[in-house]
C-alpha cells in the first residue's frame, strides 16, 4: 500500500476510512492497517524525520512514505495497544500516571548515538513571540496561571526564559493521545514527534501532568507521575515557566 493508492481508494470509498484526527489541525485517517496524515505543505516533514529517527530506537513506528505537493502526506502503520487516554487504561489511573512518568523518564535518560539538530527551546520560543505579535493567548492555559494578561503573561516569559536548558531530548507532544500502551500498560509507541529535539524536560514534565489531569477531570494523581519520574531533577520555577510558554504556544 502506498499513498498514491490510499488517496484514490479514499476520494472513491470514504467511508471505508476511520477519522482519528487529533488537535494538531492535520487530519488523520485510519484504513486497516494504515494511517494516513494530510497537512499544509511541509507540514509533516519533520514529524516525517523524526519518525524515521526514533523509530531506530523503538519508540514509534517507522514512517512508510512521505510527498510533498499542494498539501503532505505521510504514510505509517497503524499503531498496536490504544492511547492512553482509553477508558481501559484511566480505570487505573494510578498505575497510568505511574507508567507515564517512568516512560517519560526512559525516554529522557535514553543515551540517543546520532545528533538531533532541532532545537525545541527557539522553536516554543519563536511561537511564543509569533502569538504575542498576534494577541493569541490561549484563555483556557492561562486560569492555570491566574493571569489573563497578554503583555503580562510575554513579559514574565521574556524574563525568565534563559532559565531553559537543553538538558535531553524531548517528545514536545507529551500528552495521552499520544502514547500508546497495551492493555497491560506495557508500552508500544509514541505518536504525534513533529516537535521532538534538544529541549528542557519540563517541557513534557507540564503536558504530561496536564493531558494527565485533563482526561482524568482532575490533577488527584499529578503529584504521582512527577513522584514517578524522580522529583530530585524536577525545577519547580522552569515548570512555572513552561506554564506561562503554554499560554502562547498555541
Amino acid at each position: 500500500m502506498d499513498i498514491k493508492s490510499l488517496l484514490e481508494l479514499f476520494r472513491k470509498s470514504p467511508e471505508l476510512f476511520l477519522d482519528t484526527s487529533g488537535r494538531s489541525g492535520a487530519k488523520t485517517y485510519c484504513y486497516q492497517d494504515y494511517y494516513l496524515k494530510i497537512g499544509k505543505k511541509h507540514e509533516l516533514e519533520a514529524e516525517y524525520r523524526a519518525l524515521i529517527y526514533f523509530s531506530k530506537y523503538n519508540y514509534s513506528q517507522a514512517a512508510l512514505e512521505y510527498s510533498s505537493s499542494e498539501r503532505d502526506y505521510l504514510l505509517t502503520k497503524r499503531m498496536s495497544g490504544m492511547c492512553s487516554c482509553a477508558p481501559k487504561l484511566i480505570s487505573n489511573p494510578e498505575i497510568l500516571a505511574v507508567t507515564l512518568g517512568k516512560l517519560l523518564r526512559k525516554f529522557h535518560d535514553t543515551k540517543f548515538t546520532e545528533a538531533i539538530s532541532i532545537n525545541h527551546n527557539e522553536e516554543i520560543l519563536k511561537r511564543v513571540f509569533l502569538n504575542y505579535q498576534q494577541a493569541n493567548l490561549d484563555e483556557q492555559m492561562t486560569q492555570g496561571i491566574g493571569c489573563l494578561e497578554l503583555d503580562e503573561v510575554f513579559s514574565y516569559i521574556n524574563a525568565k526564559k534563559d532559565i531553559l536548558v537543553e538538558d535531553t531530548v524531548i517528545h514536545g507532544d507529551y500528552c495521552l493521545p499520544n502514547i500508546f500502551l497495551d492493555q497491560d500498560y506495557r508500552f508500544c509507541g509514541f505518536l504525534d514527534m513533529g516537535r521532538a529535539g534538544v529541549g528542557d524536560r519540563h517541557y513534557d514534565l507540564f503536558w504530561g501532568r496536564w493531558s494527565l489531569a485533563y482526561n482524568l477531570g482532575n490533577d488527584k494523581y499529578g503529584d504521582l507521575f512527577y513522584e514517578a519520574y524522580g522529583n530530585e531533577v524536577i525545577d519547580p520555577e522552569r515548570l512555572k515557566l513552561i506554564a506561562y510558554i503554554a499560554c502562547l504556544d498555541g
